[in-house]
């Protein structure tokens, strides 16, 4: 996973700022040429939305069930003919929906969020300074592991051996 033919190494940041992008490039075969040792198998470059000289944005709100929120937002920031800036941000905030039966606890719960600062600057000679920054900070207490489920068990509550 690449984001501005930059590689990724926490995927599930580059997810959470997936959803200002310009375009998704999907790259099949080794790719070690073009992006380094970390594609032998291919990759997924994220373009993110580059600022424009126009100021707008926009603002996008779900919820759902179990406590879910989603947000995700982009504003471009013009200053002057010369500069113009981007920034966007995303949350998602979910309540757990399986039950602990042993602490009571719900887990599979999520509290994510990434925001992403970009700016342009023109240069003389028809040069462009880029610049990108991005933070990802997640607190979640999902499983690491796929979702099983199981049969009911009267004496464990979820049975060792069998599962549905």
């Amino acid at each position: 996973m690449h984001v501005d033919g930059m590689y990724s190494p926490r995927p599930q940041a580059a997810l959470m700022l997936a959803h200002d992008v310009e375009r998704i490039e999907v790259l099949r075969g080794p790719q070690g040429t073009l992006f380094g040792r970390n594609a032998v198998g291919g990759l997924i470059n994220l373009v993110s939305a580059r600022p424009t000289a126009e100021m707008g944005g926009y603002a996008n709100f779900e919820l759902g069930n179990y406590g879910s929120e989603r947000v995700s937002t982009a504003i471009n920031l013009p200053f002057g003919d010369n500069v113009r800036t981007r920034l966007a941000y995303s949350s998602f905030v979910k309540d757990g929906w399986i039950r602990n039966t042993g602490t009571g606890n719900d887990i599979d719960g999520r509290d994510a969020y990434g925001v992403r600062l970009s700016v342009d600057v023109d240069l003389p000679n028809e040069s462009m300074i880029k610049f990108n920054t991005a933070h990802y900070s997640s607190d979640d207490n999902r499983l690491n592991v796929a979702g099983t489920y199981c049969a009911r068990d009267a004496f464990y509550g979820c049975s060792p051996v069998s599962y549905t």
